[in-house]
């Protein structure tokens, strides 16, 4: 779908047809309905399950959420990059205000369904959902929780409740690569309590598989975007889809 994706809008760019434009919006809108049943099984096969005994209906959309987060803070990073090499305009200036808004709801969103999950499982107090909990609040792991409740939510929602700082380019970027660090906490503090809940346990793998896979995502993400033109052509006008313009506009 990535790929159909990337060679329609090739495509429209190259030619300008409006009927591109429909088949990504029909393709998004499949492409949806599919990411969201793919993630959340995908949060329960590979997070979820490292503790089989434990188990939160929640969990799927959480994940959810945290790689929404993930997704709009490179976003903005890749936004400050072409803002600097093509210089700063009101539309620049209007995108950045517009992914600083997604970027606080989704922060608002993630901290909502932890602290729900949290609640609920803490209200019931059944002791094969709680232990999840109590291993990760002993030997270190609940200073880790601790910096991820300020890091996560509260630092960042104060921060983008400021206007000025989401249309300032330097200042947002700095808050996206803020919340991409405490996403990799945030990973770190669910997955390996399931394997050491005696206490934090860091390995020099744990930084080399980061980087490895991460590195290759990225080289395959700038390996498509080399080339190509970072800004939509003959963007469809809002209305019946006939009507087009060559304006650049921002994604």
């Amino acid at each position: 779908m990535a790929w159909l994706l990337n060679r329609w809008s090739l495509a429209q760019d190259r030619t300008g047809d409006a009927k591109f434009a429909k088949w990504l919006r029909r393709l998004s809108a499949i492409g949806m309905i599919l990411y969201m049943l793919t993630a959340t099984f995908a949060g329960y096969d590979w997070l979820m399950s490292l503790e089989p005994e434990w188990f939160s209906s929640i969990y799927g959309l959480s994940f959810i959420a945290g790689q929404a987060l993930a997704g709009l803070s490179l976003a903005i990073i890749g936004l400050s990059l072409l803002a600097k090499e093509m210089g700063t305009t009101e539309e620049w200036v209007k995108s950045f205000n517009d992914l600083g808004n997604f970027l606080l709801g989704f922060v608002m969103i993630w901290a909502y369904f932890a602290f729900s999950q949290f609640l609920i499982i803490w209200s019931a107090d059944i002791p094969e959902e709680a232990i999840w909990y109590y291993h990760r609040s002993q030997g270190g792991w609940l200073n880790v929780g601790l910096f991820l409740i300020v890091f996560h939510f509260v630092l960042p929602f104060f921060l983008l409740l400021s206007r000025q700082l989401k249309r300032k380019a330097r200042l947002l970027t700095a808050l996206a690569v803020l919340i991409l660090v405490a996403r990799v906490v945030d990973l770190f503090w669910l997955i390996m309590p399931a394997f050491y809940p005696e206490g934090i346990h860091l390995h020099w793998l744990d930084l080399v598989l980061l980087i490895a896979i991460g590195g290759g995502w990225t080289l395959v993400f700038i390996q498509q975007w080399t080339g190509k033109s970072p800004l939509p052509r003959h963007e469809p006008l809002l209305g019946d889809g006939h009507e087009q313009h060559d304006k650049l506009a921002p994604v």
